[in-house]
């Protein structure tokens, strides 16, 4: 009889329990006391009840409600702290997805835990397949010229702690095997203590700037052409001070210098 007793005073006392880490501190301390009057006028049988007859009783009530008061502390504890980074995580995401450029983060092993809409457009990752793989398989560059390799910024940023950028002339592979070119830059993501807890790399497509200076670069290279080989004289003189910023061949041998040597001449020289 004695051990059912105690069973069932066990057994109430660790669904008190239960209850005070579940339910927090309120809800813990009304379970610790609403379990003191069940289990002393309801689960034991009158001939052993729960009674408070000496002092020694108090203390056992005491340390009960004490236990009960420490687990309800302690939940009560980590739930805010959970709740805490939970409303941190919340607002990293919604400011990262907010940015009107690509964003991506990585943890510190380089595997990849947001990537927002745009990013998503331009990798043709979606973030259920994205989040979780290591970056160099979402986010594939090479060397526009070259076709080689880029060194991944992310691994970059972790290997040496700052922020980096991408060089010139970088394409970004899609999912789908299509390139584009981008601009990006790498920083780390640093806990309060200092240390490296991440990485976000910002990136944008350049498609549009790369086609105007694609643009740019050929008209300069065919006016030089032209002015190179033509037969006529031709000087291009500052307007300010009249120094002769440049001349065709035509023109140094015309006047009997060198290139090189007109460059340094005014036109009241010649």
């Amino acid at each position: 009889m004695s051990r059912r007793m105690g069973d069932g005073t066990s057994k109430a006392r660790a669904a008190v329990a239960f209850s005070a880490w579940y339910g927090g501190l309120g809800p813990g301390v009304v379970a610790t006391v609403v379990g003191a009057l069940i289990l002393s006028s309801c689960v034991l049988p009158p001939t052993s009840s729960l009674t408070i007859d000496s002092w020694d009783d108090v203390a056992i009530l005491g340390v009960f409600a004490l236990v009960a008061l420490l687990i309800s502390s302690l939940h009560a504890a980590r739930w805010r702290a959970e709740a805490s980074q939970r409303e941190q995580r919340e607002w990293f995401e919604v400011t990262l997805a907010s940015i009107g450029d690509a964003v991506i983060a990585t943890d510190a092993r380089g595997r990849v835990t947001f990537i927002n809409a745009v990013a998503e457009s331009l990798t043709g990752w979606p973030s259920a397949e994205a989040v979780g793989k290591d970056l160099s398989e979402v986010f594939r560059i090479i060397n526009m010229d070259t076709r080689q390799t880029v060194e991944n910024p992310v691994a970059k940023v972790i290997r040496v702690g700052s922020v980096v950028g991408l060089a010139n002339h970088t394409l970004l592979i899609a999912k789908d095997g299509t390139g584009r070119p981008i601009d990006d830059s790498g920083a780390p993501i640093r806990s309060r203590d200092g240390h490296l807890i991440g990485v976000v790399l910002v990136f944008r497509d350049v498609t549009e700037r790369a086609h105007a200076e694609a643009v740019v670069r050929e008209s300069e290279e065919r006016y030089r052409q032209m002015f190179e080989r033509n037969h006529a004289v031709k000087l291009l003189i500052d307007p300010n001070s009249g120094a002769i910023v440049d001349a065709n061949p035509a023109a140094a041998e015309f006047y009997g210098y060198s290139l090189e040597e007109l460059r340094h001449l005014r036109i009241t020289d010649l």
